[in-house]
């Protein structure tokens, strides 16, 4: 914005007595809404244009930048006239929205009661307005030979009495031959107004109702010193508008370096930060990754112990076995003896069949014998059933247990090698884990000696059961 409204230079003769008498200060208004565009070394005119003119309905074709019709809407809202303004971008061809957010959001914070945006082909949007009704028309676009066939043939009839064309980037210098051609057919045609500051700036005036002061104006010769008094403060005032978007958007880039270079200060001491803290972890880590593999070591060397144990079960499970199958022969052994005696019984049954007429005492007495005999037999036959049942019970025992055993080891084998591989992921939790693994080791230490003296006080009992089964065999 500009920081200081300047003031309008004294008349010096009295066509610029008349002009500047009669004329507000309206071109001192600060514009609202800067941009780079070619109009806006144009904005104080254009104040001036609507006081002057009073449209009631302007169109501006093309709004690129928005700059000239949001000056046109500054002059309306600050005038308090009752016109409405139309500004129509032209349809892209991937269908999507042609105007800018930037000035969407303005137009509908500022002016949305009384300017209407939309998109249309500039050819056709012409048919949305009626003939006679469009004040003042003004094109936000190139200019080029289809520019101005399409002003003569769409929009020339839809200007009103008091029509007016405004057309910037009027240098011919700049114009191709085409277009430097229609330029000329308007000039011949119609009464205007050239500003030969910026890119070029005329205003055609179509209708044949106009001011005195805007006929004056178009209708003065260029080289006339008050015309171009006129000339020179509207592009001084404009000027200062190209100046100040200037300034502001080079403010706007030095807010926005400081800006960069106070985050990156902020990002790198934060960065210094989170390496310091990163090393000071990468230290506590180091510490318990050293700790935890002193105790893998141990949990090892104990492994090593484990698998001792369980070869030395292993061992004692197939003497348990050899013991066992010792017990079966000494079960057929028996089996045999029995069936010896079972032919003797039936023997001594025969010759006491035979001695029966002998003395009947006598025959009590081998009935007694012969039932304690058998009572005995019978007595033994259970005892070594009984032993062989047993015997293999603690078989199926000790294999169960050398089964769960190497289970065991497997598991916490692999246990090992799980957490030997998280160990430099989980460091921070080296000493939980530790005492876990350590705990969980001398529990299943424990559970493996209580096997291993149960199966070795099994194995005496099966010794002592076999001494005894001997015993009462030889007995």
């Amino acid at each position: 914005m500009i920081s200081k409204e300047p003031s309008a230079p004294a008349p010096t003769s009295s066509s610029e007595m008349d002009f500047w008498t009669i004329s507000p200060r309206e071109i001192l208004w600060r514009c609202n809404y800067l941009d780079d565009s070619g109009y806006l070394a144009h904005v104080p005119f254009l104040f001036w244009l609507v006081r002057e003119g009073k449209p009631r309905q302007i169109v501006t074709l093309g709004l690129e930048t928005g700059v000239a019709h949001f000056a046109f809407c500054q002059a309306i809202d600050r005038l308090g006239l009752a016109t409405l303004i139309y500004g129509i971008a032209p349809e892209r061809p991937d269908g999507e929205n042609a105007i800018d957010e930037r000035i969407e959001r303005h137009n509908a914070l500022n002016h949305a009661d009384f300017s209407r945006l939309y998109t249309a082909p500039p050819a056709a949007a012409g048919d949305h307005f009626a003939p006679g009704s469009i004040d003042i028309l003004l094109l936000d676009t190139g200019l080029s030979a289809a520019t101005f066939e399409m002003i003569e043939t769409t929009w020339a009839d839809r200007l009103s009495d008091q029509g007016m064309i405004v057309l910037c980037g009027t240098d011919p210098a700049q114009l191709p031959e085409k277009a430097r051609a229609g330029l000329r057919a308007l000039h011949e045609k119609y009464d205007h107004i050239h500003f030969p500051h910026g890119s070029g700036l005329t205003l055609f005036l179509t209708g044949t109702v106009h001011t005195h002061r805007l006929k004056m104006f178009a209708s003065q010769e260029s080289g006339r010193s008050d015309h171009r008094t006129r000339q020179q403060i509207f592009q001084r005032l404009g000027m200062a508008h190209l100046h100040e978007y200037e300034r502001q958007k080079s403010f706007d880039a030095e807010s926005g370096t400081r800006k960069r270079i106070d985050a990156l200060q902020a990002d790198l001491l934060q960065a210094r930060t989170a390496t310091e803290a990163l090393q000071e972890r990468i230290d506590t880590v180091t510490d318990a990754y050293e700790k935890r593999s002193l105790v893998v070591t141990r949990l090892y060397a104990r492994l090593f112990d484990l698998e001792a144990e369980a070869e030395t079960r292993a061992r004692d499970r197939d003497a348990a076995q050899e013991a066992l199958r010792q017990l079966e022969t000494v079960e057929a052994e028996r089996k045999s003896d029995l069936e010896a005696m079972s032919h003797k019984l039936v023997m001594v049954r025969a010759e006491r069949d035979a001695a029966r007429i002998g003395l009947r005492d006598v025959e009590e007495r081998e009935d007694e014998n012969q039932k304690k005999s058998e009572q005995a037999h019978k007595n033994a036959l259970k005892a070594l059933t009984e032993e062989r049942d047993k015997a293999r019970a603690e078989r199926d025992n000790a294999k169960q247990g050398r089964e769960q055993a190497e289970q065991k080891h497997k598991a916490e084998a692999e246990s090992l090698r799980a957490e030997r591989d998280k160990a430099r992921a989980e460091r921070d939790s080296a000493k939980q884990g530790r005492e876990q693994a350590e705990q969980k080791h001398k529990a299943e230490a424990e559970s493996l000696r209580a096997e291993r003296d149960k199966a070795r006080a099994e194995r005496d009992s099966a010794k002592q059961g076999r001494e005894q089964a001997e015993q009462k065999h030889k007995a």
